[in-house]
């Protein structure tokens, strides 16, 4: 059963594998961290290394502000790079109410796979709310 769930277009999928690490250090009331990851998609050999960078800031107990950046760089199979490397730039707030969490986050995508001038802006509006 496994193994048909992992068929494509009739022949079997191969795993992705990869590589991550990160580092984060945490001073009163900020907190920064850097990221990189390296990954091998398995269907179509494409390679790609992710750096990313952060910083928290929390305003007070309930109010948290946050801003980052990523870059994607690609390299297909056949061991060329890509044209263009993806750029995401972020920033966020979170409100914690106990109960009720709220969370406003606003992404800038650039070059959005690999494609020149393939940009989107998204603003993602979250609430929570724990019993």
């Amino acid at each position: 059963m496994v193994k048909e769930l992992a068929k494509k277009n009739g022949t079997d999928e191969k795993d992705d594998e990869g590589k991550a690490y990160g580092l984060s250090y945490n001073f009163g009331q900020i907190s920064v961290g850097a990221n990189k990851s390296e990954r091998i998609h398995g269907d179509d050999g494409q390679e790609t290394e992710t750096t990313e960078f952060g910083a928290t800031f929390a305003a007070s107990d309930a109010v948290t502000l946050g801003i980052g950046y990523a870059e994607t760089e690609g390299v297909n199979a056949s061991g060329t790079s890509e044209s263009a490397d993806e750029e995401i730039t972020y920033v966020q707030a979170g409100y914690n109410l106990g109960a009720v969490t709220v969370q406003a986050t606003y992404y800038s995508s650039d070059n959005i796979g690999f494609t020149q001038a393939n940009d989107a802006d998204l603003l993602l509006l979250r609430i929570g709310t724990k019993f």
